[in-house]
């Protein structure tokens, strides 16, 4: 996420300059396509385990969640193979380039990506519930989170937590 970030600022300064030298700009994108494509594919990885211990969790009382990711890249893994979406961001940025300058920012990308969630009882997205929902489905995740991590590592992390019932709807 670091190297993406150094990556889409070094453009975006590029794209301000007068005449940026083309190829500097395609070996920049070159190397932030292939940043962006790794950072979009562990997402999609980490979100496909998440969901697997969700899944996989005993009714706890938390509404149950339903998480995907939604972008340019993420909604293009397992659609075709990474190296042709990698290449068809590579060239988008090329193509953007006059836009993006104007913005003064990179339009497209993981940086631009979102997480949405369904609370799944109601098939109804998270920012139209009400906030007791929202911070439920919050901690539903934080916990199943935690679990992976447990199941991945073998250990359960420490978890502190502060006056957590106190944001929570009764139920």
């Amino acid at each position: 996420l670091t190297r993406l970030e150094r990556l889409l600022s070094e453009r975006n300064r590029l794209l301000s300059m007068p005449r940026p030298d083309p190829l500097w700009l395609n070996a920049l994108e070159d190397d932030l396509a292939g940043t962006a494509m790794a950072v979009a594919t562990a997402r999609v990885d980490y979100l496909d385990r998440l969901r697997s211990v969700m899944d996989a969790t005993p009714d706890d009382g938390f509404p149950r969640a339903q998480v995907t990711w939604t972008g340019y890249l993420e909604d293009q893994i397992g659609q075709a193979p990474s190296l042709q979406i990698e290449q068809n961001y590579r060239a988008v940025l090329a193509d953007t380039r006059a836009r993006d300058a104007a913005v003064g920012a990179t339009t497209l990308g993981p940086h631009r990506a979102d997480l949405d969630v369904i609370y799944k009882a109601k098939a109804m997205p998270a920012a139209h519930c009400s906030t007791g929902e929202q911070k439920a489905l919050l901690f539903a995740l934080f916990l199943a989170h935690a679990r992976l991590v447990r199941n991945e590592v073998g250990d359960s992390p420490i978890v502190l937590l502060d006056e957590v019932t106190a944001h929570l709807d009764p139920t």
